[in-house]
């Protein structure tokens, strides 16, 4: 009644016209067949392959299968996520796996960190990092001894303050080269003021590597305008010494003493000696 009919085992037809598989063509619709695909037609996949897939990867056939480009960059995604980066496009670049900092997401709408990352985005620092696969290196669109320093190096400095992708690199590496680039005591000298100023509230950070980056741009002003600095050691030292501040920076803390010392002369040993009666130098 209701035209049911009994399946056989060549398979037949219900009264809705639904028909019943065959026992012989196989229980399971993912069955694998001789050549290696399943009723659907497309390549059988491994349990491991299918492990991989339902966490997040995009795993199409069997060892050996070419992807397309748009199945290798979602690869890369999931991988680079997995690591804990982001899911933008910047975590796709290959040297991602090698880096500490968080990458950061160009298309997600924030309030930026410093003014550094407005000027970058605007495209007002004339350089951009080129991704390489163990080494970051920057390109700049113009020669740094060929730069105005003003304001340039003051936006770099206040991009230690960063602790995203790629800012963090782009400010440390633009800062470096453009102190170690030629005529940069000329040009850096008239900025003193200004760069302590922007270096003081960095040292004010509660993150240990920003904390860290900040002494390594004094050392790099010390060492480039050399006695400009004498005028601001008593305000800097007092936020320069805070050994009990991080674990493990003591050594860096008394680096960048000496470099003041050794590149400011007496007038430098006397004022660190008012601030740090402790500080010999060797």
């Amino acid at each position: 009644g209701g035209g049911r009919v009994a399946a056989s085992s060549s398979g037949t037809r219900l009264g809705g016209g639904t028909r019943l598989g065959s026992q012989t063509s196989g229980r399971r619709s993912g069955a694998k067949s001789k050549s290696g695909t399943n009723r659907t037609g497309k390549p059988a996949t491994s349990s491991r392959q299918t492990r991989l897939a339902s966490a997040g990867g995009e795993i199409v056939g069997g060892p050996g299968t070419k992807l397309s480009q748009y199945q290798s960059m979602n690869r890369m995604r999931w991988y680079a996520n997995r690591q804990g980066g982001s899911k933008s496009s910047e975590s796709v670049r290959p040297s991602a796996k090698f880096d500490k900092y968080k990458a950061d997401d160009p298309f997600k709408k924030k309030n930026l960190k410093t003014n550094f990352a407005y000027v970058y985005k605007c495209g007002r620092i004339p350089c951009r990092i080129n991704h390489g696969s163990v080494r970051h290196k920057l390109h700049w669109d113009i020669a740094p001894h060929l730069l105005d320093y003003d304001p340039i190096l003051l936006h770099l400095a206040e991009g230690f303050a960063e602790t995203t992708h790629p800012y963090v690199f782009i400010a440390s590496k633009g800062f470096t080269e453009l102190l170690e680039a030629k005529g940069s005591q000329e040009k850096t000298a008239p900025l003193t003021k200004k760069l302590v100023v922007i270096l003081r509230q960095t040292l004010r950070s509660t993150n240990q590597d920003v904390f860290v980056r900040a002494l390594d741009g004094l050392r790099l002003l010390s060492g480039c305008v050399g006695p400009e600095m004498n005028p601001h050691l008593a305000s800097l030292l007092v936020q320069v010494n805070q050994k009990g501040r991080f674990r493990g920076i003591e050594a860096k803390i008394n680096e960048t003493i000496e470099a003041f010392a050794y590149n400011g002369g007496d007038a430098a040993i006397k004022a660190i000696k008012a601030k740090v009666p402790t500080f010999t130098i060797c």
